[in-house]
């Protein structure tokens, strides 16, 4: 039987991330649920700001889905939202206020985290990513804004840049 594209994704972003050394992540949130309808050309837009700005590490991009309550991003009362994030995992560290200040150079509307991961997390990680259904990216952005994400609209929710950097382990 062959290998369905959902489960040969999670199965080459799991061996990526637990092959290699990965130290720090990087995740970019939506300051506001407006701008969710860009998630794909933000996707692309980061990526590219990513391997521009920091052309001398690895990264690991993954898409991602947070669910909040309506009032953390002034949505409905009383609602809860999936909203989109995009996240990187990286082997050197970077400075966040550094990353913020080339962030307000581009059009590009989102709060920064930085934070240092342990085996530890990297291993919980994983086991999310292994037992769970991938994010429904589509139905994320289409709850909001109808039918933005057409059903045949291909979405990649990871990426490998700068693998010439990758720090493999043992």
């Amino acid at each position: 039987m062959s290998e369905l594209a959902k489960d040969k994704t999670k199965r080459v972003f799991c061996n990526n991330l637990l092959n290699n050394e990965w130290t720090y992540q990087v995740s970019f949130f939506y300051e506001d649920w407006n701008h969710i309808k860009d998630t794909i050309k933000h996707s692309q837009g980061l990526k590219a700001f990513m391997r521009r700005n920091y052309n001398e590490q690895a990264f690991l991009y993954r898409l991602c889905v947070k669910h909040y309550a309506a009032f953390v991003v002034n949505y409905e009362a009383g609602k809860s939202l999936s909203l989109p994030y995009h996240t990187f995992f990286t082997n050197k560290k970077i400075s966040e206020s550094d990353i913020e200040a080339r962030l307000r150079k581009q059009p590009l509307p989102f709060r920064v985290s930085l934070r240092k991961v342990r085996e530890e997390k990297i291993s919980s990680y994983v086991q999310s990513v292994k037992s769970q259904k991938p994010h429904d990216i589509k139905a994320a952005v289409n709850r909001l804004f109808k039918n933005h994400i057409t059903e045949n609209q291909k979405i990649r929710r990871f990426a490998l840049l700068g693998a010439k950097h990758l720090k493999p382990l043992g």
